[in-house]
C-alpha cells in the first residue's frame, strides 16, 4: 500500500496553487473595491463642487428679485394709502362718483398692480433656481450610475470565479 499512487482530489491543483489562486482573486476584488471607493469619492467631490457652484449662481441671481420685492413692498406700504385716498378724492370731485365706489375702485387697481409685481418677482425667483435643478438632475444620474456599478460588482463574473 505504501507503493500505491496518491489520489489527487484537486484535479491537478496543489494546495499551494489553490491558495495562490484564492489570493489573486481576493487581491483583484480588493483592487476593484478600492477603485470603486476611489470613484465614489471622486464623484462625491465633483457633485459637491457642482452644488456649491450652482448655489453661488443662484444666490447672485436672487439679489435682483429680492431687491424688487423689498422696494415694491416698501413703496406699497408707505405711499399706497395716501395715493389711493388722493385718487378716490379726485374721482369723487371730478367724476361725481360716490366716495365708497371711488375708494373701492382705487383699492382694486392697487391690488392688481401689487399682484402684477408679485407675479414678476415669483417668475424671477423660479428662474434663479434653474441651476439647482441642473445639480439635482446630475446627482440623480450619478446615483443611478453608482447603483448600476454596485449591481454589477455584486454579481460574480467569470474572472472572479474559481
Amino acid at each position: 500500500m505504501v507503493d500505491q499512487t496518491p489520489i489527487n482530489r484537486f484535479h491537478g491543483y496543489s494546495w499551494e496553487k489553490v491558495s495562490h489562486d484564492n489570493q489573486d482573486a481576493e487581491n483583484q476584488q480588493m483592487s476593484g473595491f478600492k477603485q470603486l471607493l476611489s470613484d465614489v469619492a471622486e464623484l462625491a467631490e465633483l457633485q459637491a463642487r457642482l452644488i456649491v457652484n450652482d448655489v453661488r449662481k443662484s444666490t447672485v441671481a436672487t439679489i435682483q428679485p429680492t431687491v424688487f420685492v423689498i422696494v415694491s413692498t416698501t413703496l406699497l406700504l408707505g405711499a399706497m394709502p395716501i395715493l389711493l385716498f388722493g385718487i378716490s378724492s379726485l374721482l369723487v370731485e371730478e367724476l361725481q362718483w360716490q366716495p365708497h365706489v371711488a375708494q373701492l375702485s382705487c383699492a382694486g387697481g392697487a391690488l392688481l398692480v401689487a399682484m402684477g409685481l408679485g407675479a414678476l418677482a415669483i417668475k424671477k425667483f423660479k428662474q434663479c433656481t434653474n441651476p439647482l435643478q441642473r445639480s439635482l438632475s446630475e446627482l440623480e444620474k450619478n446615483f443611478e450610475t453608482l447603483r448600476v456599478m454596485l449591481g454589477k460588482t455584486s454579481q460574480p463574473t467569470a474572472d472572479h470565479q474559481l
